[in-house]
């Protein structure tokens, strides 16, 4: 039966390539869903990614061939067409809108407002685009906000202006053209190499290559076809040859680097050739070109044979360029022989886990929780993570899900030092046991837990004496396959990084004490040289003063000399009461590790408070908006305090470089209901340049700073100091030349936490 264009269906993954994925259909035949139609936004790659042999999804049906069973589909019509929210009216000319920069070019940046709906930003609607080059201006991944200047419904266009924007924000009067005119400058430049137009080869100008990549061979029988896509690698910079037969191409000999070679040949199949080439020159990356025919059918290569991509026809030029993109980087790694499966493997789910890993913490919730993941992945009935001490030779049940732990169990876990346990964890042993009972070897480990079925794997830790053993257990008979190791070796290397990342973290925290004495070092005897020289200035003029009071001169009188001494006494006094406060400071700042009780918005005051005056001659106005009701919190309360004062100055002095004058800086605190780790939140938003997307996390290493002049520490120090209270601080959102927001977390008392 045929299925009607646009019925919707459900399908199952059974083979991810390059250029699409392969499904089959409830009715058992096989559907074709193309790369362009995985997503309508530029993240098709992303949404493959995510994919896996296996998953179910949804799809629309776009054509059916009867004679071949064979369907194209699509995955990005489910949600249907992005455009139509245009139509409607929720995108309209003067619109002001969020986006992110997804493609540069010469002549302007490519934002894309929401997945399948992008518009250009030209040049000169960017902030120094006439000037300078646009990639030195944004990058992708960035963060702007963009005013809609021009819509074209027919055409599928929307002209941007990051310039507009800006005007609107700070209310200055427009400059140049507008109306029709503008829209004119939007769109002169389309001359054919602008990617919203309909052509077959996209705009050479948008590849940057390495050129690691020089001599390329391309076999089609297809002779136009291989002509023009060998002209076009050529336009490109490459070295290209054409062979139209499989004998052609064994006879064509020569030092090769990439091969794009069509499967089916007149003379040969195509995947025999790729023996023959390799043979010649193993480092040859090898592209398959095939119709969607052979992606249908579960095709094996050869054994012992490898290729590094496969692309379907017609080609797909965006495609073709990731190939050469990688190739160039190096990264064209051959795959597996069998192209027709990715299985999930289980680092997948285990990378939601090392998210969730902080310094307040318990690794063991975190373990248990992975060892839960671990079981549901392959219905295992028990999972056991045991710590072996190579120097004290003690055992610790690190980490257990399926069963209850008793005070005896902990004491028969020390009998498995000299045990299957041992066997595993030190000498690095891979077991797998179908009948447990009836082998003496798991006796021991029998008494904790009953089962029959068993496989187990080892697994260090860097710079740790400890070795682990990961086991599964259930109570039927040869439960496990061979096939089981790879996800529980998979589990055990994530389970190395995670105990090392907390192993890390933990050093870290301890370390930012010695960090922040360092730095507060440097910057509290900056402050000490400054006042002494001013107490020390002050003195040598109260010497001259006094001098000249007792030889009595006769142009001063006494009154006017002895005022002069008061001042300058007081100013002496001044200072060294500053001294004071300053060294008060410091000493109350190293010297305060434990936490205490603490109201966070007491503590935001005083850091805008402490510099207000350099706000006041920085002409930049505070917008405080605090929640009265915000929970309290256990912090150290001076850290915390210089937590919101570094990322205050840091906000302070990016704005004080911007071009005029003045500005908001807004400070915000909310209870967030939703995040249960770190609820409370503290929002700087500055109206400095804004930072790249790719930067964001940058920021936060040593010695890296965000300004000239900075010492590459204060960010770095923060956000080490919130770890080690139990928070978090992290860059929200930056919008390229508006600013950006810096949000502080922190939990909220447990007392507090369970009242609410």
């Amino acid at each position: 039966m045929l299925l009607a264009r646009g019925t919707k269906v459900e399908a199952k993954v059974v083979r991810i390539f390059a250029s699409g994925i392969v499904v089959e259909l409830e009715d058992g035949r096989r559907g074709l869903i193309r790369s362009r139609e995985l997503s309508w936004g530029r993240g098709s790659d992303s949404i493959a990614a995510n994919l896996a042999v296996g998953d179910e999804i949804l799809a629309v049906v776009l054509e059916g061939d009867e004679a071949t069973a064979a369907v194209e589909l699509s995955l990005k019509q489910v949600s249907g067409d992005p455009w139509q929210k245009v139509r409607d009216g929720c995108y309209h000319q003067d619109s002001t809108h969020m986006g992110e920069v997804v493609n540069l070019e010469h002549y302007g940046a490519f934002v894309e407002l929401e997945p399948g709906v992008t518009g250009l930003v030209h040049r000169s609607e960017i902030p120094g685009g006439t000037e300078r080059d646009v990639s030195d201006l944004l990058w992708i991944g960035d963060q702007v906000e963009v005013k809609i200047v021009n819509i074209d419904l027919q055409r599928r266009r929307i002209g941007l202006s990051i310039v507009q924007r800006l005007r609107d924000r700070h209310n200055t009067p427009s400059i140049g053209p507008r109306g029709a005119a503008a829209s004119e400058r939007h769109w002169q430049f389309v001359t054919g190499d602008d990617e919203f137009d309909d052509v077959k080869l996209p705009a050479v100008s948008g590849l940057k290559l390495a050129r690691r990549i020089r001599r390329v061979f391309v076999v089609d029988d297809d002779a136009e076809f291989a002509t023009d896509f060998a002209s076009w690698l050529s336009r490109l910079g490459y070295v290209v040859s054409v062979a139209v037969t499989g004998q052609e191409a064994l006879s064509n000999r020569s030092d090769y680097q990439l091969l794009f070679l069509d499967v089916d040949l007149p003379d040969t199949d195509g995947t025999q050739l790729v023996q023959s080439f390799l043979e010649q020159n193993p480092k040859l990356a090898i592209v398959l070109i095939t119709g969607r025919e052979w992606l249908m059918e579960d095709v094996q290569l050869p054994k012992g044979v490898t290729v590094s991509e496969i692309l379907l026809k017609p080609l797909e030029y965006s495609e073709v360029l990731k190939v050469l993109s990688a190739a160039e980087r190096g990264e064209l790694a051959p795959i597996a022989p069998s192209i027709s499966t990715r299985q999930r493997h289980t680092p997948d789910l285990l990378n939601e886990m090392l998210k969730d890993l902080g310094p307040t913490q318990d690794l063991a919730v975190i373990l248990s929780k992975t060892l839960h993941h671990l079981r549901g992945e392959v219905g295992a009935g028990m999972a056991i993570l045991f710590a072996y001490d190579t120097l004290t030779q003690q055992v610790e049940l690190r980490a257990f899900d399926g069963f209850q732990v008793t005070e005896r169990d902990q004491e028969i876990v020390q009998r498995l030092r000299f045990s299957v346990v041992r066997d595993v964890a030190v000498q690095g042993e891979q077991l797998i046991e179908g009948a447990a009972t009836s082998s003496r070897r798991f006796d021991t480990l029998l008494v904790l837990q009953s089962f029959e079925s068993c496989i187990g794997v080892p697994f260090s830790v860097t710079g740790s004496n400890e070795r682990y053993a990961l086991f599964l257990l259930d109570p039927d008979l040869d439960r496990f396959k061979v096939e089981h190791f790879s996800t529980l070796c998979a589990t055990a290397q994530a389970m190395s990084g995670l105990i090392h990342q907390s192993r890390m973290q933990s050093q870290l925290s301890q370390a930012q004490t010695y960090i922040l004495v360092g730095e507060l070092s440097s910057s509290l005897m900056h402050e000490i040289r400054n006042k002494l020289n001013r107490i020390e200035q002050q003195a040598r003029l109260l010497e001259l003063d006094n001098q000249q009071l007792l030889e009595g001169s006769p142009t001063v009188s006494a009154a006017v000399i002895s005022n002069t001494l008061e001042r300058r006494v007081n100013r002496v006094l001044e200072t060294n009461a500053q001294l004071r406060e300053l060294t008060l400071h410091y000493l109350g700042l190293m010297g305060h590790d434990d936490p205490e009780e603490v109201d966070v918005n007491t503590i935001v005051l005083q850091a805008v408070r402490q510099i207000s005056a350099a706000l006041v001659e920085a002409k930049i106005k505070v917008d405080l908006d605090l929640e009265p009701r915000l929970p309290k919190t256990y912090a150290i309360e001076p850290r915390l305090r210089q937590v919101f004062l570094n990322v205050l100055l840091n906000a302070l002095q990016l704005m004080e470089n911007q071009p005029g004058s003045g500005g908001f800086l807004r400070v915000k605190s909310s209870y967030d209901i939703v995040d249960r780790k770190n609820p409370i939140k503290v929002r700087i938003t500055d109206e400095g340049p804004g930072l790249h997307r790719k930067l964001w996390e940058w920021a936060f290493q040593m010695g890296t700073s965000t300004r000239k002049g900075g010492t590459g520490l204060g960010l770095f120090v923060s956000r080490g100091l919130m770890q080690s209270m139990g928070g978090a601080l992290d860059i929200e959102k930056s919008y390229m030349f508006v600013g950006s927001t810096f949000v502080i977390s922190l939990p909220m008392m447990m007392q507090e936490a369970t009242n609410a």
